[in-house]
């Protein structure tokens, strides 16, 4: 008769709404990290508060997001045997 119970040293492999949730949670924790060191910058307003001073090293602050993305997608790829879908992509990093 077949037991489908898991032994003890079976480990559950994570669905792929779990493994998404992670990667969203680690791509927040490398923002922020990247906001405290400085690495990426948000707009800030002019004197006058109806414009948005340009961000400084705006192509080296988009490959840190770029490069965030891009180590998510491939843990994605590796945890569900497949690419992400564009709608995945969305839901994990806006």
């Amino acid at each position: 008769m077949y037991n489908n119970k898991m032994n003890d040293k079976q480990v559950k492999k994570p669905t792929i709404e779990e493994t998404m949730r992670q990667i969203e949670l680690e791509a927040e924790a490398k923002v922020i990290q990247g906001y405290k060191t400085g690495q990426i910058q948000m707009s800030t307003l002019s004197g006058n508060r109806k414009t948005l001073q340009p961000i400084k090293n705006a192509d080296h602050q988009l490959d840190v997001l770029k490069n965030i993305m891009e180590e998510g997608a491939k843990n994605f790829e590796a945890a569900a045997g497949r690419k992400m879908t564009y709608a995945e992509m969305r839901s994990m990093f806006g």
